[in-house]
């Protein structure tokens, strides 16, 4: 029901001359019909769950720690293969699904067709099941705002929000030291986000120190791990060696970068001006270019 209000939806209503009341239009739009036809459910999810995991082979999982209680070496060795064999299937009906959302005729639903389901929801109120749900009827629209987004070199001030919530560090906090604050941005923002990260990497010129590994296309913290683990061995295997190693801890490092200063050095990367632009939009007040515009709503705890 809500795929066919969506997709039938006349979208040539909203204005398209103003891309703040466009976009915060299409958003109300979205986030009003959800509310007239959907019903909220609780539902329990558990950490670090494989996206691939699913009914059987959970029954799996329980059928092999059964079988180990036991204590019957053969029964647990049949357990362990079925769940083998489980887990197999489950991973090639899971690529399965994956590779249908690059190889369907829409090339616009592929990222909102990637979204993580069970990621909270942000300011907007969006969930990301609806989203993906709704792909295929939300694409057009959005595809629009991002194009007019990057083609103005403006960020509609709906994008630039987040709600800052506080998640306790222990089971019994006393004091607001006791939180760590976590931002919830839109679902929609976090996707224009990895659209222009990866236009941004495929445009980096290959001159970067090879020994960068962060924010680097195929390369991560396992790569670093390895190579310095390499150096540092290989040096000692030489007599009467030995090796320092410095660590340093850049936190918040985000928030302490000032937006003219890395819109310098994107220039120099080789960045177009048209996306450098976009960028400081995104970072900064326009009036202002080291003061963030972002608008932030915090939820305090009851101490």
């Amino acid at each position: 029901m809500l795929q066919d209000r969506i997709k039938n939806t006349d979208w040539n209503m909203f204005t398209h001359t103003d891309l703040d009341q466009y976009a915060s239009s299409v958003l109300d739009h979205i986030s009003t019909t959800i509310d007239s036809v959907t019903t909220q459910k609780q539902i329990t999810m558990y950490p670090n769950q494989k996206p691939w995991m699913n009914r059987d082979v959970r029954l799996l999982l329980k059928s092999r720690n059964t079988a180990f209680r036991s204590g019957d070496a053969q029964a647990y060795s049949t357990a362990r293969a079925e769940l083998k064999r489980g887990i197999k299937k489950a991973k090639h009906r899971y690529k399965g699904k994956v590779e249908k959302h690059f190889t369907n005729s829409n090339p616009r639903r592929v990222v909102l067709g990637r979204i993580v389901v069970h990621k909270a929801a942000g300011p907007d109120g969006i969930p990301g099941r609806v989203l993906r749900a709704c792909s295929g009827e939300l694409a057009e629209v959005l595809t629009d705002i991002f194009n007019l987004s990057l083609a103005h070199a403006v960020v509609p001030t709906c994008f630039k929000s987040t709600s800052i919530i506080p998640v306790p560090k222990n089971s019994k906090p006393s004091s607001l030291n006791d939180y760590r604050p976590v931002a919830l941005t839109p679902i929609i923002t976090k996707c224009f986000e990895r659209l222009v990260l990866a236009h941004l990497k495929s445009c980096l010129p290959p001159t970067l120190d090879p020994h960068q590994f962060a924010y680097r296309q195929n390369r991560s913290t396992e790569d670093a791990v390895s190579i310095a683990l390499h150096s540092v061995l290989s040096h000692l295997d030489n007599k009467n060696t030995y090796a320092r190693l410095l660590f340093i801890d850049f936190s918040s490092a985000f928030n302490t970068v000032i937006p003219s200063k890395l819109i310098t050095k994107l220039t120099d990367l080789g960045i177009s001006s048209l996306m450098c632009n976009w960028l400081l939009d995104f970072l900064t007040r326009p009036d202002d270019p080291n003061t963030s515009v972002w608008i932030i709503t915090a939820h305090l705890p009851s101490l």
